[in-house]
C-alpha cells in the first residue's frame, strides 16, 4: 500500500482508514466478548457481552432476554 501524501489527500484518505480500522478493531474485541444466554429452562435463548469494570465482572444483556427468569434457571455458553 502507498501512502498518498498529496496536499489535502492524505488527510481524507488516512481518516477513511482510521474509522475502518477502529470499527473492524471494535467488532473484533466484541466478537471475542458475546455470551450466549439460555433461560426460561431452555425456552429463551439471547446474548449478552462479557464486560470488566475494575475488579467486576459482569454480563451486560437486553432485560427482555432474562426477564422472568431466576438467576439458577439462567444458563451461559461462551
Amino acid at each position: 500500500m502507498r501512502l498518498v501524501t498529496h496536499e489535502g489527500s492524505f488527510a481524507l484518505f488516512g481518516e477513511w482508514f482510521l474509522k475502518k480500522f477502529a470499527m473492524e478493531g471494535i467488532e473484533e474485541a466484541v466478537a471475542w466478548h458475546t455470551v450466549g444466554i439460555v433461560s426460561d429452562n431452555g425456552r429463551g435463548l439471547g446474548s449478552g457481552t462479557a464486560a470488566q469494570w475494575k475488579t467486576q465482572s459482569f454480563i451486560v444483556t437486553a432485560r427482555h432476554v432474562i426477564d422472568g427468569t431466576p438467576p439458577e434457571h439462567l444458563g451461559f455458553f461462551f
